[in-house]
């Protein structure tokens, strides 16, 4: 935590890249604002697999599956080249609609849960060994055991093309839980819904909201536990492009209650069908989309990489000898203005890469300090801090 005086208690932003920041905050109520953003997403290979549907990074290895009527079955992929590595059948196991793919280090879940109409009574999720599953030969079989939920809100199961709220197409594996997040197509939003890891039939309630204004067609959390992202798209004639939300500082097992940006990724035209997401560290990893046909266009599948570095927050510090927090900065990367504070007095100077001081200032005990970067070119510094005692150079970022 950053050493600021700020009163006790208080709540409001706590995102120093919100509109609306509050220095003052100590506690984050979910209140924050961001400005428009957009993000180039980064081709790694086109897939062999036209019809991907789920990504899963485990140990070192890259797996997806077929969506709605395909092999029962998971195929390990070359991130480099987009081919299929080796297929793994689960053999007690049917493809009725595969979305997902999630893990919690030691089991893997397939996500059978895609429900376009609404009319499914048959949702599960399928777990299977992680170990068996990174150990086995290509062809080989393994049995699964049967997650099957309902959701006990859901009172009607008549056709309801293009207007469910019962369609699903992401989760992910955190804590003792699957977080399951729905496609809600009349209303461009999601809902989250608990269900447990272990084998059973279970009937789950929604314990949040998100008005997305996007369909959610996968989700992940990172290995720290701290991000998760939602990806999807609109298909309205107005809109008609990929989003990812990226979703952090939130309370245990509540997504949506700490800060929700919104990051644009440009037309469906441009990316294709925008349908898997993985991460593979704590800021990095993979979005796959499905082979899109707009005659007389058609984009291929595709592989994806992404970063959210860039709108993260979290300080960077130095402890004392007895755990205490000397001093911390934030962000890093930064873009407009740089927030320093430190337990005893001292100074910060900003050098460029051949030495030069471009910025200096001083810092006075747990007082938070401000210092506007917009009059810098963008690129790589070196951030000095001295407080008396000692000196310490940390590498900047500016984008």
């Amino acid at each position: 935590m950053l050493m600021c005086m700020r009163l006790q208690g208080q709540t409001g932003c706590t995102d120093p890249q919100a509109g609306n920041y509050d220095p003052q905050a100590v506690q984050n109520d979910g209140s924050c604002t961001y400005p428009f953003t957009q993000y180039q997403l980064s081709t790694e290979a086109r897939l062999a697999l036209k019809e991907n549907s789920g990504l899963l990074w485990a140990g070192e290895q890259l797996w997806t599956q077929l969506d709605s009527g395909g092999p029962n079955e998971l195929y390990q992929i070359n991130p480099e080249t987009g081919a299929v590595v080796k297929r793994v059948v689960i053999a007690n196991a049917e493809n009725v609609d595969w979305e997902d793919l999630a893990s919690d280090g030691e089991y893997v879940y397939v996500g059978d849960f895609g429900n376009n109409q609404g009319t499914r009574t048959d949702l599960a999720v399928y777990k299977l060994s992680m170990a068996g599953l990174l150990a086995a030969a290509d062809g080989d079989s393994l049995q699964a055991d049967l997650i099957a939920f309902s959701y006990k809100d859901q009172n009607s199961f008549e056709p309801q093309q293009g207007q469910t709220a019962y369609d699903c197409e992401a989760f992910f594996a955190h804590g003792d839980s699957l977080h399951v997040f729905t496609k809600n197509w009349a209303q461009n939003a999601t809902s989250h819904y608990v269900l447990p890891t272990q084998p059973g039939v279970y009937e789950i309630e929604a314990v949040e909201q998100l008005q997305t204004g996007m369909l959610v067609t996968a989700a992940d959390i990172n290995p720290a536990g701290k991000e998760a992202v939602l990806i999807g798209y609109n298909l309205s004639f107005t809109d008609f492009n990929a989003y990812m939300w990226v979703l952090s500082d939130f309370q245990p097992g509540r997504f949506f209650s700490g800060n929700k940006r919104k990051i644009s990724l440009g037309s469906l035209l441009s990316n294709g069908q925008i349908e898997a997401v993985a991460y593979k560290t704590k800021d990095e990893g993979y979005i796959s989309a499905e082979e899109l046909s707009q005659p007389p266009i058609t984009i291929p599948a595709s592989l994806y990489t992404f970063s959210t570095a860039a709108w993260q927050s979290e300080p960077t510090s130095i402890a004392g000898p007895h755990g205490n927090e000397l001093f911390a900065f934030y962000p890093n990367p930064a873009t407009d203005v740089l927030y320093l504070t430190a337990r005893r007095a001292g100074r910060y100077e900003l050098l460029n890469l051949i030495g030069q001081q471009v910025l200096q200032g001083n810092l006075l005990p747990d007082v938070q300090q401000r210092q506007d970067l917009r009059q810098l070119r963008r690129g790589v510094y070196l951030l000095r801090i001295q407080d008396g005692h000692a000196s310490h150079t940390f590498r900047l970022i500016l984008k």
